[in-house]
């Protein structure tokens, strides 16, 4: 079995804990996007133009939903339980993408 399918039943604190991964890639692109959207954000507020704090807030709550589901312990039991990688579709489709767009990095 490999290393990163959890043998133990899902707990909460086995789905919040970080877990041996393959490849943790779309936690790193997360992390990217939202120091670069952050960095854009402070600098606009630095130059004195106004830029909403709530879509900042949206955009980097979307970056540590990303990450968060595709690189904690819920991606390994993904991998083991269909309910789990339900649960991860679901979030990836519905509700991260409204999180990110709300954000407008685009006018940013």
């Amino acid at each position: 079995m490999n290393d990163w399918i959890p043998g133990a039943p899902p707990t909460l604190l086995g789905f919040l804990s970080p877990g041996p991964l393959p490849l943790p890639l779309l936690p790193l692109v997360a992390g990217i996007l939202a120091v670069a959207y952050l960095a854009g954000a402070v600098r606009l507020w630095s130059l004195g133009r106004r830029w909403p704090v709530w879509r900042t807030v949206s955009f980097l709550l979307g970056c540590v939903a990303l990450a968060a589901v595709t690189g904690l312990g819920v991606e390994g039991y993904g991998y083991a339980l269909f309910s789990v990688f339900m649960f991860q579709q679901l979030t990836l489709m519905m509700t991260i993408p409204p999180l990110l767009v709300l954000g407008s990095p685009g006018t940013l």
